[in-house]
């Protein structure tokens, strides 16, 4: 579910295999998703989870990002740890998680 914080923020709820998880989502002046972030534990102290988007494109005849970095927050210090560059994406192909 999606909760209106103000123009550019919202909030997103979801469940995944029973356990809710809350985002915070940022958009863009094209509101495009910017970043999203939670608080997830790392080593059992509470931190700061981001997930960065940028490179919108359009693929298939949707538009989406195709740059994506995943990032800590520690101590106000940002610090990547995986980035992806999509080439290739398929859409509506049925699989189990």
């Amino acid at each position: 579910m999606w909760f209106a914080i103000d123009s550019k923020n919202a909030r997103l709820e979801v469940n995944v295999n029973g356990v809710d998880l809350n985002y915070l989502v940022s958009f863009n002046e094209r509101d495009e998703i910017v970043t999203l972030s939670t608080k997830i534990y790392m080593n059992d102290v509470l931190q700061t989870w981001v997930i960065s988007l940028s490179g919108y494109r359009e693929i298939n005849s949707v538009i989406i990002p195709v740059l994506a970095e995943a990032s800590w927050i520690v101590d106000g210090k940002k610090f990547p740890y995986a980035r992806f560059d999509v080439e290739e994406i398929e859409y509506d192909r049925l699989f189990r998680f």
